[in-house]
């Protein structure tokens, strides 16, 4: 079964986070304004992999690269009910179009890769952002998912962190991956629960 162990919902953020068994799926429910959990591999360049979904549109799902325990300032964002996807660096924000729309309640695979100076993007294997600078920033490995709107609910699944920017791997157990996180019905730890005692 998968392992949250380690997620945390981040301090000031909204939603209640579980896991949902019967999808496999960490999921965040009852979110008006920003949802954010957030794991540290222990790394400085990296590739995140994640899937996706939203279930309103004019929403924004997140995949967060560094910082995530903190703030969404280091973030990729999905606009649903558009073509848009949002880069969030300290050199500022970058928006692109994708040849495709993003609807809601559909999943999407986002491919964040974090190298050392730069940072590219890619949605369903689509090319979003190239060679992006992050300036002098030193990515921290405080990665996270999350979303952004009014009320909504959002799902992730498959959350995979590689060392550098290989190919992602078929098998998650080959050379170059650091965390490999396929999300299930334990996710009552990031809350602070005792999944055996529901407190």
């Amino acid at each position: 079964s998968g392992d949250t162990t380690g997620w945390k919902k981040a301090s000031g953020t909204q939603g209640n986070w579980s896991g949902d068994s019967g999808q496999g799926t960490l999921k965040v429910t009852s979110v008006d304004g920003t949802s954010r959990a957030w794991k540290s591999v222990g790394a400085t360049s990296y590739t995140i992999e994640a899937r996706l979904k939203v279930d309103a549109d004019y929403r924004q799902g997140r995949v967060i690269y560094s910082n995530a325990d903190q703030d969404e300032s280091s973030r990729i964002d999905l606009a649903f009910n558009s073509n848009l996807v949002g880069l969030q660096t300290p050199n500022g924000s970058f928006t692109v179009p994708l040849p495709f729309t993003l609807y809601p309640n559909t999943w999407y695979y986002v491919r964040v890769e974090v190298l050392p100076y730069t940072i590219n993007t890619y949605v369903n294997g689509t090319p979003a952002h190239q060679g992006v600078s992050l300036g002098s920033q030193i990515p921290n490995g405080r990665v996270g998912v999350g979303s952004d709107g009014d009320t909504h609910s959002a799902e992730f699944d498959y959350v995979v962190v590689l060392n550098g920017a290989g190919t992602p791997p078929i098998d998650p157990l080959l050379n170059g991956l650091i965390s490999y996180w396929p999300l299930d019905n334990n996710a009552n730890d990031m809350e602070g629960r005792n999944p055996n005692h529901g407190t």
